[in-house]
């Protein structure tokens, strides 16, 4: 944005200059004016995507937070609904329930991974239990 603001300047130092017509200025300025709008258009709408997507996810959380009392209160029909919400995956191997967790919960909870998604120390210095495995 900054770069077309440039650009716009200098188009109008061209046109002052005389090294350019009031015809390729007019052109030229009514180019910048509209990438400059469209650039504005763009910032918009990724700033509304990004307050959607922290909406959704902030909601998705919350619903995972209480799962299980909806669950237990819920009917087999609203139960199946909460886990293929959670679970890609679910397979009963004998007295052994395998699952796959649904992206981005996976991320959540494999904490050996959780370097990947979370490289820095934060304010909370204490060493998870299970980080070295």
């Amino acid at each position: 944005m900054n770069d077309i603001t440039g650009r716009l300047d200098r188009l109008t130092d061209l046109l002052i200059e005389g090294h350019v017509t009031q015809e390729t200025y007019a052109k030229k300025h009514l180019e910048l004016d509209l990438k400059r709008k469209n650039l504005s258009v763009d910032i918009r709408r990724n700033d509304s995507g990004d307050s959607d997507f922290k909406m959704a996810i902030s909601g998705i959380l919350a619903l995972l937070s209480k799962s299980p009392k909806i669950f237990e209160s819920s009917n087999l029909a609203e139960k199946r609904a909460l886990l293929g919400l959670m679970f890609s995956n679910l397979e009963l191997k004998g007295p052994t329930l395998g699952f796959t967790l649904r992206k981005p919960l996976d991320q959540f909870v494999n904490v050996p991974n959780r370097l990947v998604w979370c490289p820095g120390r934060d304010s909370n210095s204490h060493v998870l239990a299970n980080a070295s495995t």
